[in-house]
């Protein structure tokens, strides 16, 4: 193997993997965004005023949610920023 051999790729199928990406992400959240109990949504969290769904949490599947806490109570400051009333657990 030569060390100084150069590497070379197509820029153009990177950008394009990343919106590919990106738009199947957004698609997947829209479930999410237009259920009622939704109070927020961001690329990796949801914030739900009911109970989610017990078959889309698991901590170790791919694909599927973690459950990081449990808040009772908070407000939301701005987007990406809230107040929780009850410390992180």
């Amino acid at each position: 193997m030569n060390p100084k051999k150069q590497v070379t790729y197509n820029k153009t199928t990177s950008i394009i993997l990343a919106l590919i990406i990106t738009a199947e992400s957004r698609l997947h959240m829209l479930k999410h965004r237009l259920n009622p109990n939704t109070a927020y949504t961001d690329t990796d969290s949801i914030i739900t005023t009911g109970d989610f769904p017990a078959e889309e949490i698991n901590n170790k599947e791919l694909g599927k949610y973690k459950l990081e806490h449990n808040i009772t109570s908070a407000y939301f400051l701005k987007k990406k920023n809230l107040c929780n009333q009850n410390p992180w657990k």
